[in-house]
């Protein structure tokens, strides 16, 4: 139950502990270990360890040894057998794998031998990840989408933590999870037995295979009620037969049925209101920058700044940035805690979420990344005064000439967080009439020569005017629309989470 670190300490305590003084005792002691370390290293050359020999066909037939850009994340309960596994496939199989312990600090993308330093290089570089419980949470690894749990572990929840560092958000693909059980042992005959339970009663609740079932283990068992039970197997000597048959009795079909209705999920299907959930989705799209003006932005704004993104292949939308300007790090610095910590190199990059579904381990760049924030920041402060300014353009669908006037709105909550931020252009004719804009609008439209003089816009209404027409027609009707929203789902959030409460 002790944290990863705290358990390699005692383990390392235990190792250099002497249990017998008698010194001829020891010696024979010390000849048995011997006799058995000779065994060991000779069974291990023979590769006739069964989960071992398991886990070499089961990366041949998933097509490892044949696709070096295919993802794996392996997790170990032991240090001891990380290291066996890592040596196995890096020495004697060949394949490129890093890893993640208790041992290793969080760290950085750019500092090795830490955490996030192995997450980059696995994502970028190395075909395989094996890991300790250090990894079971806090990581993202959505580009992975295959996973072997070379051991499993006692409580169901440490198990379900695994799965959610592939099964995740901004995952593209189904995932696909081994569970090596060693059914020749007590603790693998009561798992297997747990495995087959649960796939009987699925098969029961859900014959087609539709996917309506939420089997999580964590919520059949008590979080320790599993771990607890194979305690009591050992240390009381209980029958693995007693065993078997409680967990027969505990997970039943009604109980079963009745938390697969109490989830969240299941309530919320019964109840929302999906088709206005879709139209935001449509909404938001519309409104959202499309990936062509992002990528035109940064392949503006980059070399302004020192960032030369190439194209690797003409036409396929994905660039190498290389290694960062140095120029870039301090802001990158004053940006971590909004936007995460800016790397030294970025190998290759995208700026089109469908590009992933090609290759996943490429970094999207969008609003909200690191490297698109230092970019946008940068240029912001050099090209303050000229955006003040302002600027002129030509439309051709125009006769008249017009003043744009641009304006950010947000919406915050009563902590200060935002909410929503929305542009607002407000358009001046010549006649004086006044007409809120979509900021769309600067997409069809082309700037003028340099030099261009503006016109003269003498006798047109002045800012506050402007202002107030702007919160007459636009800002309170869209915080009317933001507030009405936000109640709503409040209101049904807190009515779910209550439902759903009291059932469990």
């Amino acid at each position: 139950e002790l944290p990863e670190d705290e358990q390699q300490e005692l383990l390392a305590k235990l190792e250099d502990s002497v249990m017998s003084v008698d010194p001829l005792a020891l010696k024979d002691e010390i000849a048995q270990l011997d006799k058995l370390v000779s065994q060991s290293l000779l069974l291990e050359k023979r590769e006739v360890e069964s989960k071992l020999r398991r886990l070499r066909e089961v990366l041949t037939t998933r097509g490892i040894f044949d696709d070096p850009k295919m993802k794996l994340l392996i997790f170990t309960e032991h240090k001891d057998t990380l290291d066996y596994l890592v040596d196995k496939m890096r020495d004697d199989w060949h394949l490129s794998v890093t890893q993640i312990h208790g041992g290793m600090k969080i760290g950085d993308r750019d500092t090795p031998g830490t955490r996030i330093y192995a997450e980059r290089e696995f994502r970028e570089s190395c075909q395989i990840l094996v890991a300790t419980e250090a990894a079971g949470e806090g990581i993202n690894l959505q580009f992975c989408w295959f996973m072997i749990n070379y051991d499993i572990p006692w409580n169901p929840v440490r198990l379900e933590q695994r799965m959610g560092r592939i099964h995740r958000y901004l995952q593209e693909k189904d995932c696909l999870v081994y569970n090596f059980v060693a059914t020749n042992t007590r603790e693998g005959r009561v798992l297997n037995k747990l495995f087959e339970r649960l796939h009987l009663i699925e098969n029961d609740l859900d014959p087609q295979q539709t996917g309506k079932v939420f089997n999580v283990l964590g919520d059949v068992f008590a979080a320790n009620q599993l771990e607890r039970m194979l305690r009591e197997m050992y240390a009381r000597n209980l029958s693995i037969e007693s065993i078997e048959s409680r967990i027969v009795a505990e997970v039943d079909l009604e109980r079963f049925r009745k938390i697969t209705d109490s989830t969240l999920e299941g309530l919320a299907k019964r109840s929302l209101n999906l088709s206005a959930i879709v139209g935001k989705s449509a909404e938001a799209k519309e409104r959202r920058l499309v990936p062509e003006v992002v990528e035109d932005f940064f392949l503006l704004a980059g070399p302004m700044l020192g960032v030369h993104p190439k194209e690797i292949v003409k036409g396929k939308h994905c660039f190498r940035v290389g290694r960062v300007p140095k120029n870039l790090w301090t802001t990158g610095d004053l940006l971590e805690p909004r936007f995460g910590k800016l790397g030294k190199e970025y190998k290759q990059i995208v700026f089109d979420k469908s590009y992933l579904s090609e290759d996943p381990t490429v970094d999207w760049v969008t609003p909200g990344h690191p490297l698109f924030e230092v970019v946008r920041e940068e240029l912001l402060q050099s090209v303050g005064p000229d955006l003040e300014r302002g600027s002129v353009f030509y439309d051709v669908a125009r006769t008249q000439p017009a003043r744009l006037d641009v304006y950010s709105a947000t919406i915050r909550d009563g902590l200060g967080n935002i909410l929503h931020r929305r542009l607002f252009v407000v358009e001046t004719a010549m006649d004086g009439s006044v007409a809120v804009r979509q900021p769309t609008l600067f997409l069809d439209v082309v700037p003028a020569p340099a030099g261009t003089e503006p016109g003269v816009d003498d006798g047109l209404p002045g800012a506050d005017i402007i202002e107030q027409t702007l919160i007459e027609r636009a800002l309170e009707p869209f915080l009317e629309e933001i507030q009405q929203t936000r109640l709503k789902e409040i209101d049904t959030i807190s009515s779910h989470m209550e439902i759903s409460l009291n059932e469990l």
